[in-house]
C-alpha cells in the first residue's frame, strides 16, 4: 500500500479519538478540500462511515515515487512496495 503525502505549510496535530491526526489530513476526511487534493483523496479514499472509519477504495501505486521515497516505506511498514 502506497503513501500519499501532501506538503502543509502549517503543520498542526489535532487528536481524534486518542490518536494524533494531521489537520490536513482530517480535513479531507471530513470532505473539505486542502490545497486542491480533494478530488485526488476522494479517488483513493472513501467517505467517513457512521463510525468516522475510512477506507482505500483504490490501490494508489507506487510509479510516482522515487526509490528514496520506497525505501522509506520499506523502513516504517516493514513491506515491499
Amino acid at each position: 500500500m502506497a503513501v500519499a503525502i501532501l506538503a502543509l505549510d502549517n503543520i498542526d496535530i489535532k487528536p481524534v479519538l486518542s490518536n494524533p491526526v494531521l489537520s490536513g489530513v482530517y480535513d479531507l476526511i471530513k470532505g473539505k478540500s486542502v490545497d486542491g487534493a480533494l478530488p485526488l483523496w476522494k479517488k483513493f479514499i472513501s467517505v467517513r462511515d457512521v463510525n468516522h472509519n475510512v477506507y482505500l477504495l483504490a490501490d494508489p501505486s507506487t510509479d510516482d515515487l522515487c526509490e528514496e521515497e520506497e525505501e522509506i516505506i520499506q523502513e516504517v511498514y516493514g513491506q515491499d512496495c
